[in-house]
């Protein structure tokens, strides 16, 4: 048994071409860490169409924003403490140019929202 956590990360910013010069580097970003951790998934899933959304607009004042979904994977298995490592590497790098959020939610504890701060 264990407790299942999904880590969300949210991205935001106003400049459209940062923001897709982001989600293009965390879909390389992520990709290359799935295929060095060995870890064996369909054709029918990819980091581009199903960990990673497009780039969402807002209806006013033109913001961006784009949902790194987490692995969703059970506290201290293997696979969670990879991602957690892997999520917290390339959010370090991010916050530098974007504002950075991760969201903490599944079983057994409320949610939580971090907001990482470091972006002016």
């Amino acid at each position: 048994m264990g407790t299942i956590r999904n880590r969300m990360v949210i991205v935001g910013h106003y400049d459209e071409e940062k923001i897709k010069s982001l989600r293009k580097n965390a879909i390389n970003y992520f990709s290359e860490f799935i295929i060095n951790n060995d870890y064996d998934y369909s054709d029918e899933w990819s980091v581009e169409n199903d960990m990673i959304s497009q780039v969402l607009t807002s209806f006013v004042n033109t913001e961006y924003a784009f949902v790194i979904m987490g692995d969703c994977s059970k506290l201290g298995w293997e696979t969670s403490e990879k991602f957690y490592k892997a999520r917290h590497q390339w959010v370090n790098e991010a916050k530098k140019k974007a504002f950075v959020f991760v969201v903490d939610f599944g079983e057994d504890f409320a949610p939580q929202l971090e907001y990482i701060e470091n972006y002016d």
